[in-house]
């Protein structure tokens, strides 16, 4: 009976070391793909201008924000993408950049996100977002156009 009782434990432990291992294997290639997405639909975009308002959005008990940026300069005249991973519209000269959640406003790169009044975003492919405040104070982050629990219709937002 011991024999059959250690068979079973250890059985059953080697069922969970194979089920972490299956949804580390599964996160990693989610994550891997969303930014290959990423860089095939957006790695070509580059942009800068003013920040002219950014709407905070509260959505399922979090708060996310969109960008609203009077452009300066752009690579492309026109473009619109909306999916369940990303999202950026550009039109007549004003860009809708997706944030992502904000709902922690004590972290120090979002309290400056939201204070700038600048932005570059990939320029001569960087594959980053420049974020300036009104002291030229930068801080950057890895280039996202991520939904992150937007629906299509905040896109026009800025509009």
């Amino acid at each position: 009976m011991r024999i059959e009782y250690k068979f079973i434990i250890s059985g059953f432990i080697l069922l969970i070391i194979i089920g972490v291992f299956f949804i580390y294997k599964v996160s990693k290639n989610s994550i891997g793909n969303k930014h290959q997405h990423m860089m095939e639909m957006y790695g070509s975009i580059e942009f800068s201008g003013s920040i002219i308002k950014i709407h905070e959005i509260s959505r399922w008990g979090r708060i996310y924000a969109i960008a609203c940026i009077d452009l300066d300069d752009s690579n492309i005249d026109n473009f619109y993408h909306f999916d369940k991973n990303s999202a950026f519209k550009l039109k007549n000269g004003i860009a809708t950049l997706p944030l992502g959640f904000i709902g922690d406003s004590n972290d120090e790169l979002v309290t400056h996100i939201l204070k700038s009044s600048y932005v570059e975003v990939n320029v001569k492919n960087s594959g980053e977002i420049r974020f300036f405040d009104q002291n030229g104070v930068v801080k950057s982050t890895e280039l996202w156009f991520r939904s992150n629990n937007l629906i299509e219709s905040d896109l026009n937002r800025c509009y």
